[in-house]
């Protein structure tokens, strides 16, 4: 089974946006340095941009002798399309869109293959015979090594595994889905049977990513960047993902709306932290650790738009073994209040 690194770099919202070809490599050497091998994009992420410039990222890697293509692991998405997606036939997870929507992804990222192709969301207008077909028949192509699911129901992804097996295809190996201190349920809950330790019969062992049905490679550990605790002044700071055009909508419901507790939620968790023994981190580090604390979480995808940003990002790892199931059991209590069964 093909291992990727606790957090990986990911390419949403920012690459082709607020980030150019040279910050973008600059962030995937210092992920890299740090022991990150894992780089997620989509065909959607600015309209197909972002794959361009992973791609070319990548590429300028190997030839600095940086890394070459068997050390990382690459992954993208579809679904959505590119900036071409209002044609019909260039969305979906039908076969026609899965077989010219990878090929035109990995023409733009400059690759003879992803490591992992993700249906970015659950189609139901396609069969899910042809679905699981198209993603098996891909991996059969040698374009990906494996394929999984984001953010699909339990229910639909419990299907695809039952199709593969009944026809002897690729089953999905691994699902992306939201997870942060506010976002919980359906990794905590729906998902526990995929999660779940399986005994073989000889035992479960310390290394037991193989024995679960699914890994998780969880995004928005930070819920846009809300448990940073930069909203708290109740305003968006400029060069912040809430301070966006585009974003006008979601800092309304954060700021005014329905959304408020969450600034007030990280407030809380920024103000507890010396009493948890944790006064010499930061609230975003925390919040980033108790994500890949969870047995779960096979991999954090991490956002940033500054090398200093990413820099504090990576230094969660250091936090992960403070938290205990002490502090873990205080952070639930903390956050309780103000998410409930979320």
């Amino acid at each position: 089974m093909t291992q990727v690194s606790v957090f990986s770099l990911g390419t949403w919202v920012t690459w082709g946006d607020q980030v150019d070809e040279e910050l973008a490599y600059a962030l995937a050497r210092t992920a890299y340095a740090a022991g990150v091998n894992f780089f997620d994009t989509a065909e959607i992420y600015a309209g197909g941009v972002a794959e361009t410039l992973l791609g070319a990222v990548i590429a300028r890697g190997i030839a600095d002798g940086v890394w070459t293509r068997a050390d990382l692991v690459v992954s993208t998405k579809l679904f959505f399309g590119d900036k071409s997606s209002d044609r019909p036939n260039r969305r979906g997870l039908s076969r026609k869109h899965i077989t010219q929507g990878l090929s035109a992804s990995l023409a733009r990222l400059g690759l003879d293959y992803v490591d992992i192709i993700y249906a970015h969301r659950a189609d139901f207008q396609t069969p899910l015979s042809e679905t699981v077909a198209a993603f098996s028949a891909a991996i059969d192509r040698g374009q990906a090594l494996y394929w999984g699911t984001s953010m699909w129901p339990a229910a639909r992804i419990t299907a695809a595994l039952d199709e593969a097996a009944a026809t002897g295809r690729a089953p999905p190996v691994v699902e992306q889905p939201e997870y942060n201190l506010f976002t919980r349920k359906r990794v905590e809950v729906e998902y526990a049977p995929f999660t779940a330790l399986r005994d073989t019969g000889g035992g479960v062992e310390a290394t037991t990513a193989p024995r679960r049905t699914l890994g998780l490679t969880i995004w928005s550990p930070l819920a846009d960047g809300v448990l940073t605790n930069k909203y708290a002044g109740g305003a968006a700071p400029a060069g912040s993902r809430m301070a966006l055009g585009r974003s006008a909508a979601a800092g309304e419901r954060l700021f005014r709306g329905a959304d408020r507790y969450k600034v007030d939620a990280a407030a809380a968790l920024a103000a507890a932290l010396p009493r948890l023994g944790l006064a010499d981190v930061s609230v975003t580090q925390v919040a980033l650790a108790w994500t890949v604390a969870s047995p779960a979480v096979s991999s954090c995808i991490l956002g940033a738009t500054s090398v200093a940003q990413l820099e504090e990002n990576l230094g969660a790892m250091a936090v992960v073994p403070r938290l205990t199931p002490a502090v873990l059991t205080e952070v639930d209590k903390l956050m309780e209040p103000f998410v409930g069964g979320a």
